[in-house]
């Protein structure tokens, strides 16, 4: 075996026990451009948080195998991770011509029409990457989410309809299948899954999941359980510089007010949220709850414009 030969061996064994930086390190010594070495450059570099660097070599090996739809669907992925839409746009839709039947083609372009906020388009995107592997579930969580915004009800409950069987989630997505199962009134699953959440030890992480079980709680009419979560999150201690912590804490603390009787503390929070909110869901939620805030103030225009 020649040295070139030998190197790429090393470096497809060091990729498969995950040493990303022997990795790199071998294909920095190399001056070739043999696809494989190319490919786990990149995928290493990716995998170290510097998918920048791997975007022109995952370029240059759709340059070296055009028909090979893996390298255009890697490229599309790495792109959409940048930020660079308008590549990962291209690089998927081309690899969708060369492999329309790939599910995680379908995945990955129903991914970047979520994040450009492109409902309908990802929704159908995501719904087709369902179709053709019903066993996704990375697909059937994002498939439901996107129903759940363009008001599919229909569908949402059908990319969930087996979610309690569902292996334990990362956090992130635990969280977001959790308050989908909650708006569809199936609190115990939604408790279930925040329980089994996969990577849910960092501060920040363990704190959102006791503001969602907070909401749990409080929707399900446990209002001293919700409390007794909500007491993890005193008012004084939740800032705008942790939005997506601080509006899910801010929302429930904001219902709690209200069935207290106290409307002004529910306005204060809601008007809040609506000033530093991003997301949509959120923002949506708040301008809710602060227009049936204001019908019990008996301020019916405030609560029109709330609703509008």
């Amino acid at each position: 075996m020649d040295a070139s030969a030998t190197r790429t061996a090393d470096m497809l064994a060091a990729f498969e026990r995950g040493d990303m930086q022997r990795v790199l390190d071998l294909s920095e010594t190399s001056r070739d451009e043999h696809e494989t070495v190319l490919l786990l450059r990149a995928l290493a570099l990716r995998a170290s948080g510097r998918p920048h660097e791997a975007l022109p070599l995952l370029a240059r090996l759709t340059e070296l195998r055009p028909q090979t739809f893996e390298y255009w669907n890697n490229l599309g992925l790495v792109a959409r991770e940048t930020g660079d839409a308008r590549t990962a746009e291209q690089a998927l839709r081309h690899a969708l011509v060369l492999a329309p039947r790939q599910a995680d083609v379908h995945y990955n372009l129903g991914l970047l029409q979520l994040q450009q906020k492109h409902w309908l388009a990802a929704r159908e995107t995501l719904l087709d990457a369902v179709d053709l592997a019903p066993d996704l579930l990375e697909a059937r969580l994002q498939a439901a989410q996107a129903c759940h915004i363009c008001g599919d009800h229909v569908g949402e409950e059908a990319m969930l309809e087996n979610a309690a069987a569902w292996p334990p989630q990362p956090a992130e997505q635990a969280l977001t299948l959790a308050g989908m199962l909650s708006a569809q009134g199936r609190q115990d699953v939604a408790f279930q899954v925040l329980e089994q959440a996969i990577g849910g030890t960092a501060a920040a992480m363990r704190l959102r999941i006791t503001a969602m079980r907070a909401a749990l709680l409080e929707r399900s009419n446990r209002l001293e359980q919700a409390q007794a979560e909500l007491a993890r999150l005193p008012l004084h201690e939740l800032s705008a510089d942790d939005p997506q912590l601080s509006c899910t804490a801010w929302l429930t603390h904001a219902a709690v007010a209200v069935r207290r009787g106290d409307t002004a503390a529910a306005e204060a929070l809601y008007q809040r949220i609506l000033a530093v909110a991003v997301d949509a869901d959120i923002r949506a939620q708040a301008a809710f709850g602060l227009a049936a805030t204001y019908d019990r103030q008996r301020r019916p225009h405030d609560a029109w414009n709330a609703l509008q």
